[in-house]
C-alpha cells in the first residue's frame, strides 16, 4: 500500500503541511537499501502480504499493488515513471476498493531503491510526493519490503499470494531489528482471490 495521508500541522505559527506519521520519534529517517535495483524488475502485480497499514487498509482482504511503466530514462533505458493500481476488499465484501497513483524513481541514491508516489483522487493527482522507500529485494525479485521514513507504514510484498514462512519470519526479524520497526503493528493480509 502506498496510501499515504497528507495532513495540516496547526501548531501556532506552522504554515507547512507535514505527512502524517511518527515524527515525535527519537529514530533517523529509514534509509533505503545500498544495493542496485533495476526498477523494471519490479514492475507488474505485487501481493501486499503483511503491512503496518494506513487508514485506507485497515481491515482489508485480497490487497494488491500493480505496477505499470509509463516512462523511461533516454539514457539507461530504466523505468522512472510507472503508474500505481491499488487494490483491496473491505473484510467481508466482494466489492474491490482501487486507487491510482502516480510513482517515480527518484535521483535520492544511486541505487534506484528511493521512489515517490503521488495519490490521485477523482482522476487527479494531488500536489504532493511522498516517500516509498525500498528496502530489500532479492535478487530474484520474488519479494519487496516497502517502507516510510518515520517507520509509521511498512509493507511485505511477494509476487504470489503466500510467502514462504521462513522468509517471512526472517523480513519480520529485520523489520524488527534492523529497521527498527513496531513489528505489533503489522497485519497479515488474507488473500482467497487472484
Amino acid at each position: 500500500g502506498i496510501n499515504r495521508v497528507l495532513v495540516l500541522d496547526v501548531k501556532k505559527g506552522s504554515k507547512a503541511p507535514t505527512e502524517m506519521g511518527n515524527f515525535g520519534g527519537k529514530l533517523a529517517p529509514l534509509a533505503p537499501m545500498t544495493a542496485p535495483v533495476k526498477p523494471d524488475r519490479l514492475m507488474g502485480k505485487w501481493y501486499v502480504v503483511s503491512n503496518i497499514p494506513t487508514m485506507l487498509e485497515r481491515d482489508v482482504e485480497n490487497e494488491t499493488e500493480e505496477y505499470t511503466p509509463t516512462a523511461w530514462d533516454e539514457k539507461t533505458g530504466d523505468v522512472k515513471e510507472f503508474g500505481v493500481k491499488f487494490t483491496s476488499y473491505p473484510r467481508g465484501s466482494e466489492k474491490p476498493r482501487t486507487m491510482r497513483q502516480d510513482g517515480r524513481v527518484t535521483k535520492k541514491n544511486e541505487y534506484s531503491t528511493f521512489w515517490e508516489v503521488r495519490p490521485r483522487v477523482f482522476g487527479i493527482p494531488l500536489p504532493v510526493w511522498l516517500p516509498y522507500i525500498i528496502l530489500d529485494v532479492p535478487e530474484d525479485a520474488s519479494h519487496m519490503v516497502v517502507g516510510y521514513p518515520d517507520r509509521s507504514y511498512l509493507w511485505i510484498m511477494a509476487r504470489s499470494p503466500k510467502m514462504d514462512s521462513s522468509v517471512y519470519a526472517h523480513l519480520e526479524q529485520r523489520a524488527r531489528d534492523e529497521w527498527k520497526y513496531d513489528i505489533s503493528k503489522l497485519q497479515k493480509i488474507k488473500h482467497d482471490q487472484n
